[in-house]
């Protein structure tokens, strides 16, 4: 069993929320930055939409209706749109409801890592299990080190008790994982 540090009130910052669809669609769309695979995805998407319109469009200028290879490329262009713009959107929403489902969160981070508890469960994960983590407008969301970042935690920025440690919070996890 691992041991707890004690830690000084400087070094806790606690958060109670519930987290909204926006705040987990910014998570996902940041957990997708920090992913290798979409990364690539997304950089070479403009270019695939480009060369892929030029295509469809001279498909449907030189034959005046749509074939089986243009209407194929036109399905993949939209699959492409969905696979990098609408789904971390789309998995912010299940995830929303999923987690509202739980009730109130209420979160300390210190030293020894994040401690969860809501009206179904509570939990404590270390450092080691979400080594890296993003910020975005609204949330910071530690992330696994695992290749594709499995484990997502949002961390709504509203729900920062006081309001004014959102820079202790950042600070907090300078000091202790890196940002992704």
């Amino acid at each position: 069993m691992e041991e707890r540090m004690d830690v000084s009130a400087g070094e806790r910052v606690e958060l109670v929320y519930v987290p909204t669809r926006d705040e987990m669609a910014q998570a996902f769309r940041a957990r997708a930055g920090a992913v290798p695979s979409m990364r690539w995805l997304r950089r070479l998407s403009p270019v695939a939409f480009a060369i892929g319109g030029t295509a469809v469009a001279m498909g449907l200028l030189d034959s005046g209706r749509l074939d089986w290879f243009t209407g194929a490329l036109l399905g993949w262009m939209v699959w492409l749109a969905f696979s990098v713009y609408g789904h971390p959107v789309l998995l912010g929403h299940q995830w929303q409801k999923l987690i509202a489902r739980q009730g109130l969160q209420r979160v300390t981070i210190d030293a020894s890592g994040l401690t969860a508890a809501h009206d179904t469960a509570s939990g404590h994960n270390t450092w080691g299990a979400t080594p890296r983590y993003a910020e975005t407008r609204d949330v910071f969301v530690l992330l696994s080190g695992d290749k594709k970042a499995a484990c997502v935690i949002a961390l709504p920025k509203r729900g920062i008790q006081p309001a004014a440690d959102v820079d202790a919070l950042r600070s907090l996890l300078d000091r202790h994982i890196s940002r992704a």
